[in-house]
């Protein structure tokens, strides 16, 4: 049974990589299984995925066989209450989930299908993929199952609690065809309270973090922007009830935009540059 503790490697490498991130917002943690481990039958491994000294989740490829044939399980469980993880389907009893197979840049936030809590029942686990064949059985039959199992990189959504707070992040794994071995690559996740991150994302998004620390302020019936970085993109206002009522590229890291005729009341600016929006509101 495969036992590996990273945890003082994974101690060292956060540091290290949150050190590196000197940004407004968003704290991306990233660490590299190096090398990568893979799980054959009856492995096991816990994960510390924010070296706090406790273990979040663990992988374990749980392998049966008997006369009536074999049954492979890989899963993912979390052994903190109230840790979750991201799946699509459920799957043949209320304690058991398959995983959705995230792609490079599928969002991980709030709106995510999250299952799992840890310590609701101790079998609650969600599964990467499962292979079964019982031929001998009264109900034979054969066949591999899941989202993961097919010889490709894909990453398990996770959310979990660091202090009282919500963090989200991933697990990148290969589960081979067939459901033979489980390749564990890698893992990430924003070190910031409650902020969303996508699959594969190694590195804080430095753009997004321009249009969340940009400045937003009025005076008279003029809004002024200040940015930290010139950005390609739009800026949009919007008044109280919906309608647009300016909308210019974002030709500068200090904007003045004159709106003389605007009505006093609250309006909404909206900044967005390469698919990313940030949304301030102003009293004009």
């Amino acid at each position: 049974m495969k036992k590996i503790d990273f945890s003082k490697k994974l101690a060292a490498y956060g540091a290290m990589a949150v050190a590196s991130l000197s940004v407004a917002q968003g704290q991306v943690v990233y660490h590299d299984v190096n090398p990568d481990v893979t799980f054959n039958a009856n492995d096991t491994l816990s994960l510390d995925i924010d070296a706090d000294g406790v273990n979040d989740y663990f992988i374990m490829f749980m392998a049966t066989t008997s006369t009536y044939g074999f049954n492979d399980q890989i899963f993912m469980a979390p052994l903190v209450a109230g840790n979750m993880q991201m799946a699509a389907s459920s799957g043949w009893a209320s304690w058991n989930w398959y995983g959705s197979a995230l792609n490079l840049n599928d969002p991980i936030n709030s709106a995510g299908n999250w299952v799992c809590p840890g310590g609701v029942d101790s079998r609650s686990r969600v599964f990467f993929a499962t292979s079964w064949s019982y031929v001998n059985s009264p109900y034979s039959y054969a066949g591999s199952y899941g989202n993961f199992n097919d010889g490709t990189d894909h990453y398990m959504g996770i959310m979990f609690d660091i202090s009282g707070s919500t963090h989200y992040g991933w697990v990148r794994v290969n589960v081979s065809v067939g459901v033979n071995d489980l390749v564990l690559k890698d893992w990430a996740y924003d070190a910031s309270n409650d902020v969303a991150i996508l699959a594969g994302q190694m590195v804080t998004n430095l753009e997004q973090d321009v249009l969340n620390s940009a400045k937003v302020f009025s005076f008279d019936k003029q809004v002024k922007i200040q940015l930290a970085e010139q950005l390609d993109g739009t800026v949009r206002i919007f008044n109280a009830i919906g309608q647009e009522v300016y909308s210019s590229a974002i030709d500068n890291t200090n904007m003045t935009i004159d709106l003389p005729t605007a009505q006093s009341g609250i309006y909404t600016v909206v900044m967005e540059s390469n698919n990313l929006v940030s949304q301030k509101k102003v009293n004009l």
